[in-house]
């Protein structure tokens, strides 16, 4: 059964899962929910990464001549990943 978002009377509301279902056929047959949780944990590495560097830096660029370091682990340490789908949901849907 293929996806159309029309059926014999004109255009057919799709559900959710519906959507979502047809997403992982065109993907191959991936899994989304398993996809999300992978990005998760991907992302929790990613921060404890990111801690990591923040804690431990500071002591090795204090020495002269690290300007450059200096100003990029300033950026490490207040990085603000990307926010998560539920939050983008809520900033589309403000103004409707």
């Amino acid at each position: 059964m293929g996806y159309a978002p029309w059926d014999a009377r004109g255009w057919a509301e799709k559900t959710a899962e519906e959507v979502k279902a047809e997403m992982e056929r065109l993907a191959g047959g991936a899994n989304l929910d398993s996809y999300e949780k992978e990005i998760t944990q991907l992302r929790k590495r990613a921060e404890t990464l990111r801690d990591d560097l923040a804690s431990y830096l500071p002591v090795v660029v204090e020495a002269p001549g690290l300007e450059t370091e200096r100003a990029t682990l300033s950026s490490i340490s207040t990085f603000k990943f990307g926010r998560h789908k539920t939050g983008l949901r809520q900033v589309e849907y403000a103004g409707a």
